[in-house]
């Protein structure tokens, strides 16, 4: 290879799987290498679905400096670990020229976090609860504040927890705003003269309270769903 600075990394998860308590100062035995440089790797294990502010997995770098003719091997290393629980992927490689490897590490933690901030962008655009959307633009406005690599694990561990509730809470507005579109579907076709009475004109008034739910966008997921259950149930006695 030329000669010069080199950074390898992943996305990796080292933790202890079968706990709902922050454990990633117990995992060791997993490093991620590029020839004799390594950088340990460990992450604590968000078990329950992502219900805390705990990195699955985390984006690891680590710095080698390949002289005139040489060659470079890079992988990850699991070695006596007490984790019972490793995954890796997405690895990258990056050629820094002669900058030194501090300087190669904060390049590629600013590269990997408008990587981050790119995903943060595209939900930011979609109806989703105000408390995730808030979330979301303190993490991304923090994110691009970073200024070290010691400062990106902290920083993309909590723009990917950002990230995750938005999703969700994206997912949940869309399949409301479905539900409320085929409830007007339903209010909106012609009725026979045997149509019951108040049927519609009930249907009516659960899909103005769910648009002011959705435009209020202060709802959680219990309170759709609610709402959901009975736009659905009213729908189909229409």
């Amino acid at each position: 290879l030329p000669a010069g600075t080199y950074v390898f990394g992943a996305y990796v998860a080292a933790s202890l799987q079968g706990t709902e308590e922050s454990n990633k100062d117990a995992v060791t035995g997993v490093t991620l290498f590029a020839n004799e440089a390594s950088v340990p790797v460990a992450t604590d294990n968000p078990d329950k679905g992502h219900q805390v502010q705990w990195a699955h997995t985390a984006k690891f770098n680590v710095a080698t400096t390949v002289a005139e003719g040489g060659s470079l091997e890079v992988g990850l290393k699991i070695e006596s670990t007490t984790a019972n629980y490793v995954i890796w992927d997405n690895a990258t490689l990056y050629y820094f020229g002669n900058m030194s490897e501090a300087d190669a590490l904060n390049e590629m933690a600013k590269i990997d976090m408008a990587a981050t901030v790119a995903i943060a962008d595209t939900c930011v655009a979609h109806k989703m609860n105000v408390d995730s959307l808030a979330l979301l633009n303190e993490g991304i406005a923090a994110a691009k504040a970073i200024a070290t690599a010691d400062q990106l694990w902290q920083l993309n561990e909590n723009l990917y927890w950002a990230i995750n509730k938005s999703t969700k809470s994206i997912s949940d507005y869309r399949s409301f705003n479905n539900v409320i579109a085929h409830a007007e579907d339903m209010a909106n076709t012609e009725w026979s003269a045997q149509q019951t009475p108040g049927v519609v004109d009930a249907l009516n008034a659960l899909i103005v309270s769910a648009k002011a739910t959705y435009e209020a966008a202060t709802a959680g997921r219990h309170e759709l769903n609610e709402q959901k259950a009975a736009l659905n149930e009213a729908a189909a006695l229409v």
